[in-house]
Formats: structure tokens, sequence, C-alpha cells
């Protein structure tokens, strides 16, 4: 009964030492970028004794350096309109819930915040939070740092960060987008933030030797994820076949044909097949070299295979062609064709000549007639001057020896020949 008592009185005092203690709740230390905002998530308790005492009007107070009024700064007080740095009561200080956002927050806001209630009574909690602002975004955390798959499988990686203020909340991106994402805001117990972005795809051999990384991004700054995740794929071969050999194939003529296949992890067997009529036959070699003949005309095809499978390349056909007259008969009227194109062209460069030739000759004898004619009209025109001249000389000695003469042409000659010369004078 004693020790019955003694635990009542116990239990009795250890309550009301609980409802006589003022605590509060919230994380021992947050961090925000310089510029962005904070959130401080928080909740109280008061004595019970105070509390009719909680009611409006109620004010809370963020006070920067010391408990106290001495070394302190009030930053922020609900009950102001003006504080030195914005800020709001998200919380109902009623239901003691004291959560706060507190905005612009400079690298000279780093440091110890108190939590100051004022309303019925004042009182200032001993728990303080202590507020980093940094320069740099924390780096995003990627689900995995590697990922080997098989190809056509799903692949979901998450991409995770701190929300120091989700009233601004950054952005999650992918590099490379390679299929859909899906972006959450979560909170935990005590009232913190986190951004998740979760990327989800199907992989491909396309995908394989992928670096895949997660950027975090506010208006003013951005961090990229430390360690980009690897993508590794693996996959059966897909495999392709080439020839080498003169077209048209004839007998005689050398032949090569290549077989190649990407596959991860690598080809461990390469076959070769020759399908003829029907009949499919392997050949013992790892390539193909050979001179064509009769006895290898058919359809060859190569399988590559490893570890996730294997697959057979497309088919080609080796098929002889015959020499025939027809070939010769071809090359003797393609010879043909050239010869008398060659004529053609001779011909067609004589015919020119001589029309040239001709134009030439015809413009020469047009010109030296013209010529002609212009030295006769000059020569015509000289003789009858000269006439003129002459017979004026005659006129001029037959007027001072006319008698002497007329006498002795008339005694000279007979009368005809006298006559006529004085009518050519």
């Amino acid at each position: 009964m004693v020790w019955s008592a003694l635990g009542i009185l116990l239990s009795f005092a250890l309550v009301t030492a609980v409802h006589c203690i003022f605590s509060i709740q919230m994380p021992s230390s947050l961090e925000t970028v310089n510029g962005s905002c904070i959130l401080i998530p928080c909740g109280f308790t008061i004595p019970q004794s105070l509390k009719e005492s909680l009611k409006l009007p109620v004010s809370g107070i963020w006070r920067n350096g010391s408990r106290w009024f001495t070394g302190s700064t009030d930053i922020y007080n609900s009950s102001r309109k003006l504080n030195e740095i914005q800020g709001e009561l998200l919380g109902d200080l009623l239901q003691k819930n004291c959560t706060s956002v507190l905005y612009n927050m400079g690298s000279k806001y780093s440091g110890t915040y108190y939590f100051r209630i004022e309303t019925g009574f004042k009182y200032t909690f001993e728990t303080p939070v202590q507020i980093n602002v940094v320069d740099i975004l924390p780096q995003p955390i990627l689900s995995h740092a590697r990922v080997s798959v098989k190809e056509s499988t799903e692949v979901e990686l998450t991409c995770t960060a701190p929300v120091p203020c989700p009233q601004q909340p950054p952005n999650l991106t992918w590099t490379p987008e390679l299929g859909s994402i899906t972006e959450t805001l979560q909170t935990d117990e005590t009232g913190s933030y986190t951004l998740s972005s979760v990327l989800r795809f199907v992989s491909s051999r396309s995908h394989h030797g992928e670096s895949i990384k997660c950027l975090l991004q506010t208006q003013q700054h951005h961090s990229v994820s430390d360690h980009p995740c690897a993508i590794t794929v693996l996959y059966a071969p897909k495999t392709q076949i080439e020839v080498n050999v003169s077209d048209p194939l004839y007998e005689g003529s050398n032949v090569t044909i290549f077989c190649s296949a990407d596959a991860n992890p690598e080809v461990t067997q390469i076959r070769w097949f020759r399908e003829w009529r029907g009949n499919v036959s392997e050949i013992n070699r790892t390539d193909l070299t050979f001179t064509m003949t009769k006895d290898r005309v058919g359809f060859y095809y190569c399988e590559a295979e490893n570890i996730y499978g294997k697959q057979n390349s497309s088919k080609v056909s080796l098929n002889i062609t015959e020499h025939s007259s027809e070939d010769g008969y071809d090359t003797l009227r393609e010879g043909n064709s050239s010869t008398v194109k060659w004529l053609l062209g001779c011909c067609g460069a004589v015919l020119m000549l001589i029309i040239l030739l001709t134009i030439t000759l015809c413009f020469k004898r047009s010109r030296t007639r013209s010529m002609q004619g212009s030295n006769v009209n000059k020569s015509q025109i000289y003789v009858n001057f000269d006439k003129n001249f002459s017979n004026l000389q005659r006129e001029s000695r037959d007027s001072e020896c006319g008698v002497y003469s007329n006498v002795s042409n008339s005694q000279s000659k007979p009368a005809s020949e006298a006559i006529y010369e004085n009518s050519s004078i």
C-alpha cells in the first residue's frame, strides 16, 4: 500500500512538472540559399496554468542572436507591418503552432533564432534553431549510381533534394529525358519538405552507356547531382551481313562476305550458313573469302550469339553471270557507235570550216569590186580632163598657126582625111 501510494504521488508530480514547463519543437538547424526563403516548422507547449492566457491579441516574434533583449534583434514580428525582413506566420498560435516563413534571406541573416510569444503572457523559448544561408544549392541525390538491366526492362530512377521553402520550390530536371517524369513535394514528421522526381523509361540498346544526371534549379541558382547514374543495357546480338563482290559476278571472281553484330556482352560465336534448293549447310569458317565457282551458288547468312540470345542476319544471294556473245556484240556496237560519233564530229567541223572560208572569200571579192569601181571613175575624170586640156592647147596652136596648118594638111593628105581630122578637132 505504501509503495502504491508513493507511485501515485510520483506520477502526479511528474504530470504537474510537465504541465508547468515551456517547450518548443522545431529542427535544430536549417539551411537555405542566398536570396531565397526558409520555412521554420514550429510547435510549442505552455504550462497548463497559462492555458487561459493564450488568447487574442497574440504575436509571434523571431529573435536573432540572443534569447534576451541585449545582443539580439527582432527580425520578424507578426503584429508589425514593417520588419527587417519579410515574413509570414503560417501556424495558428492559439493552437500552439508557430510555423513561420522568412523571405529574402541573405548571408548576413545566418545565425541562431529564438521564438518569442506575446499574448496574455510573454515568453522567449529556450531552444533555438540554427539557420545557415549559403551561396550554393545542395546537390540533389540520385537513388542509383549505376543501373545494369536487360533490354526492354522498365527502369525507375529517383532524384531528391531538400526544399528550404515550399513557397518558392526549386525545379528538378533530368538530362537526358529518357521517359516520363513524376514530381512530388513531400513532408516528414518534423515538417521539413523534400522534392522528389521519378524518371521511368523502358531500356533499349540505344540507352547503353548513357550517363543520367539530375539538376536542381531555382531562379538564381542551380546544382547538379554529384554522381551521375551510368546505364548499362544487356542485349542479344543484332546481326548484319555485307558482301564485297564484283557486279556482275562471274565464275572465278573473288568474293568476301562480312558478318557484324551489335551485342552486349560481346558475341561469343559466329556461324555461317549456305542455303541452296531447300538445303541448308553450315560452313565451318569464321570468315568467308573464296573464288566463285558454280558449286558455291546460293543464299548466304550468318548467326551471332551471346548469353542473352542469338540472331540470324538477312540473306545475300550469290549467282554466277554467264559470259555470252551478246556481250561481245554489245562491245562492238558500243565501239561502232563511238566511231560514228567521231566521224560525224569531224565532218561537222570540216563543213563549218568550208562555210567560214566561203563567207570570207565572198566578202573579199565584194570589197575588191567596190574598190575597182571607185578607181575607174577616177581614171575617167582624169582622162576627160587630159583630153579637154589637150583640145584647148590644140585650139590655141591652131589659132596662131591656122593658115600654116591648114595649108600643110591639105597638101600632105587626101581631102577625105583632112575633112576627118578637122571634124575631130
